[in-house]
């Protein structure tokens, strides 16, 4: 957001472009050119950025399966040739598996800084700054004028669960799970599943559609692809003939609703809105991964991920289960109300299902 803070001088206004999966760049835009002789005048720039929330040590392990320091920074940079008043940084951490949201113990806060094409300085700045919410697990660090071109960097180290052996045969059922789907094709699918995933899509035309409309619902299963990082179509109810391109979607880990219900082990939810998306960056990303440009590009009017879990571990899923329409007039829910949870009575459904697929699978395979 941009804005003029001058009685005086041209407005000015900020334009948010996507120019990539993962990066957003506003441009500064003047309704008067800015003249050598022109007087001066005032205005402010509010950025913000979001990349969702920190790693669990199994989130980090999906995303850096080479690394074993198991640290995690988010790092901001300063525009050289702007002034910045205030520099927030804001970082939110997982629950642990009681459902709590835990903050790391060690914790450095560091500043960089040096001249354009030579290695940064490197200094560290004192933690108590850095302001610890414990209750939602979050942690906010704020620097007053921040110098023009440096980068800040918050670090943590990840740390193990405080009770590894907690819901420990659930955990190992949810990976064994996911390395069965990883390595599964579709035409040696157990029929089982294909009578689970149509229990789904019939739960999921009573539950989730809006009263007085009934929605034509498609329905996918998407597995965690270890090599490529990202989630995979396996099987759904979408078109063989002509192929629908959704069909070979594959969601990097995180992104899009289907990512980041698999990241996060909450529901990922999507709907169609008019605003362009460079003027408002949706959530959504294409079947290929690549950024939305234009709205026409989104088959989807709505969608619901939601992440499979064993229902004792359920921050551990091994697939997504995706519930969407492209139709506009049959209106599929996107949120729970005071009187009205279906979605979280849905998602708990899929979840109970762990056992009858856990029961109809060829253990052979996981061999």
């Amino acid at each position: 957001m941009a804005r003029s803070l001058s009685d005086d001088g041209p407005n000015v206004t900020a334009q948010v472009t996507r120019n990539g999966s993962n990066q957003v760049t506003a441009v500064i835009e003047f309704t008067s050119p800015l003249l050598p002789d022109a007087p001066p005048f005032d205005f402010a720039v509010d950025f913000f950025g979001n990349n969702a929330f920190a790693l669990n040590r199994w989130q980090f392990d999906c995303m850096y399966p080479t690394r074993n320091d198991h640290e995690e920074h988010l790092v901001c940079r300063i525009p050289p040739d702007i002034a910045v008043e205030e520099l927030i940084m804001h970082v939110r951490f997982p629950r642990d598996e009681r459902g709590r949201r835990r903050l790391p113990r060690q914790f450095s806060v560091r500043v960089g800084s040096g001249l354009e094409g030579h290695a940064l300085e490197w200094q560290h700045l004192p933690t108590t700054g850095l302001i610890k919410i414990e209750p939602q697990g979050e942690a906010v660090l704020r620097i007053a004028h921040p110098i023009p071109g440096a980068r800040y960097e918050i670090r943590w180290i990840i740390e193990e669960s405080p009770d590894p052996t907690a819901h420990a045969d659930e955990i190992q059922r949810a990976l064994q799970l996911r390395s069965y789907f990883s390595r599964v094709a579709v035409g040696n699918l157990p029929l089982g599943i294909a009578r689970v995933l149509q229990r789904v899509a019939t739960e999921a035309s009573v539950e989730l559609c809006e009263p007085g409309h009934r929605a034509q619902l498609d329905v996918a299963l998407f597995v965690y692809d270890a090599e490529k990082r990202a989630l995979r179509y396996l099987v759904g109810t979408h078109s063989l003939s002509p192929r629908d391109p959704r069909r070979d979607a594959c969601y990097p880990f995180g992104q899009g609703p289907v990512g980041r219900a698999f990241k996060s082990g909450v529901v990922g939810r999507f709907q169609k809105r008019n605003d362009p998306p460079a003027r408002k960056p949706w959530f959504y990303v294409l079947p290929d991964g690549s950024p939305v440009t234009a709205s026409e590009q989104v088959p989807e009017h709505a969608m619901l991920a939601f992440p499979w879990a064993p229902v004792e571990a359920s921050d551990w899923p091994f697939a997504v289960v995706v519930v969407s329409t492209d139709q506009p007039v049959g209106r599929l829910k996107i949120a729970d109300t005071a009187t009205d949870v279906s979605i979280e009575r849905f998602a708990r459904a899929i979840d109970a299902l762990t056992d009858d697929l856990w029961d109809m699978i060829d253990r052979r395979v996981m061999q």
